[in-house]
């Protein structure tokens, strides 16, 4: 969420529970993450102008203590989460020293989880240059370990604006790669992958005037990134968005004139077949998409309508 909160609470487990809070004293914009471990465990993140938190709970309902991961009166401008598997899990961030919503970060910091702790032990993945800043943060699990994916923006010496999606294995001697084209702007970046190391990543990729289009580019579990693919027109409004299935199937969904649509590939890092549009209405927003961690299909799901919007979803196999 991103909103003034005073608090963030959860209520979770087998049955219905009072609400907990976990981070109390909140200020300013809040961005927050939550995941589901092994055996129902849970691990929540949260970053809001004071800093970033983690709370871990042995069981579903049950939560320890809150822990402060970063210090130095650093603005958190990013948050991301990801399982890794297991209880093993990775939060990483931006932030820079600034007011909220201006500073510009130019380092991704990350602490990985076990069964033992949450999150702990900080450390830098990658510093992008001087007048760069980092715009975007996702992260995919990839055998064990994880990769970062982001959107990073500058200004050359002539004052023309650039944006690319980089990506980069949270590694030691770990290269960054440039996946999107020089030329264009790059933005809504979202990024996917399974356990096994499939990953899929789709982006808003958009001319000076505004013209754009879904591009997508993906590696299988033992292969590397290839060449962008081109899924067809976006609203310039709207982002992309892409999830990763059992065998790496891929389901991506976007918003196009209106239109929400679809389109699927059998795994990652392979063609895409035709988009497929989910419904008439050409008032569809904010779609998203998950796919099953087995063989079983596909959703879709997004806000529809104007004065009264409905939440509206779409389902294959």
């Amino acid at each position: 969420c991103c909103s003034s909160a005073q608090a963030v609470q959860v209520s979770a487990g087998g049955r219905v529970a009072r609400a907990r809070t976990l981070v109390g004293g909140l200020a300013g914009a809040t961005q927050g993450r939550l995941l589901t471990l092994k055996n129902g465990a849970m691990l929540a993140a949260v970053a809001t102008e004071r800093g970033v938190w983690v709370i871990q709970s042995a069981r579903s309902d049950r939560f320890g203590a809150q822990h402060l991961l970063t210090r130095g009166g650093l603005m958190p401008e990013t948050l991301n989460a990801a399982w890794l598997g297991g209880q093993d899990t990775i939060v990483a961030w931006t932030a820079a020293k600034g007011v909220a919503g201006q500073a510009a970060p130019r380092t991704i910091s990350y602490a990985l989880g076990a069964k033992t702790h949450p999150p702990r032990g900080v450390k830098s993945a990658v510093t992008v240059p001087a007048g760069h800043r980092i715009d975007e943060l996702t992260l995919a699990p990839r055998h064990g370990g994880a990769t970062a994916a982001w959107v990073e923006s500058w200004s050359d010496k002539s004052g023309a604006f650039h944006s690319i999606v980089r990506v980069m294995d949270i590694a030691p001697h770990a290269m960054v790669r440039d996946l999107s084209a020089a030329n264009r702007l790059a933005s809504g970046l979202s990024f996917a992958g399974d356990l096994a190391g499939d990953q899929e990543a789709a982006w808003e990729s958009c001319t000076f005037q505004a013209s754009c289009q879904v591009a997508a580019d993906g590696r299988g579990a033992r292969g590397a990134f290839g060449a962008v693919r081109t899924l067809g027109s976006i609203d310039a409004s709207q982002q992309p968005a892409v999830a990763v299935g059992g065998g790496g199937r891929v389901l991506a969904g976007w918003v196009r004139g209106g239109h929400p649509v679809a389109a699927t590939s059998a795994a990652a890092g392979r063609p895409f077949g035709a988009p497929a549009t989910l419904s008439s209405t050409t008032f569809a927003l904010d779609l998203t998409v998950a796919v099953g961690s087995g063989r079983g299909g596909g959703l879709a799901a997004w806000t529809q309508g104007t004065l009264n919007p409905s939440v509206v979803g779409a389902a294959d196999g």
